[in-house]
Parts: structure tokens; sequence; C-alpha cells
């Protein structure tokens, strides 16, 4: 639901498996956390890259997935905590959508989403 006005040119398909489960609550598996260690007003100039890090905990491993511009990798491997990934801005500018999603081995998942500008 938080993709479907994402533009499908320059866009590829990525799928998510749900797991399911009749445990008890108190016995199942939680969803990892996720937190940005930026302020939410991200600018960067057309084409300019950045590190965007992030704090977690209960995850293995991150995604990106952006409006515009793009991510140096397609999977990031969460290191004690941290998880770094390395966007380019489009050459156009305007307003760009961020996805970062983690996921834990127990099938858990959380989103962070976010927005920054693009200025020539």
């Amino acid at each position: 639901t938080m993709m479907a006005d994402l533009p499908m040119d320059g866009g590829s398909l990525a799928r998510r498996s749900l797991w399911l489960t009749t445990d008890p609550e108190e016995e199942r598996a939680r969803n990892p956390e996720i937190q940005a260690d930026f302020s939410d007003e991200i600018g960067l100039m057309s084409e300019e890259s950045t590190s965007l890090c992030f704090t977690v905990s209960g995850a293995t491993d991150g995604y990106g997935y952006a409006s515009a511009g793009g991510f140096s990798e397609t999977e990031f491997e969460i290191q004690e905590g941290r998880l770094t990934l390395d966007y380019t801005a489009p050459a156009e500018s305007g307003e760009v959508e961020l996805w970062v999603v983690v996921q834990s081995e127990d099938g858990g998942a959380s989103v962070w989403t976010g927005t920054l500008e693009v200025v020539e």
C-alpha cells in the first residue's frame, strides 16, 4: 500500500513472503525496530550521494527503495545494530520518497519512510 503511487518507469518488482503463526502472543517473535540517525529534512543536490544511517534492533538485513535516484546495493547487512545505506539523488530536482525495510531471521519486518528534496 505504501508504494502504490510509485512510478512504474525505471522501477523493479519486489515480493515479500508473509509468515503466519498461531503461537500465543507472548511466544511470538517481535518485529525489528528501525530509527533514523539524521534529521527529517534531508536535502541533496542533483546526482549527489550521501550515507543514510539508522539504529536497528532485532534485524539482520535491510533494503532501500526510492521513488527516484537509487541505492548503491540491493541488500544491506546490519552491523552491530547499525545500518548504513548509500543513496545517490537523481539528476532531476524534486521530492523523493524513501522506504527502508529491515527484517529479522524469524520473518519479522519493519519499515521506515521519509522524503528528501533534490535541488539542481
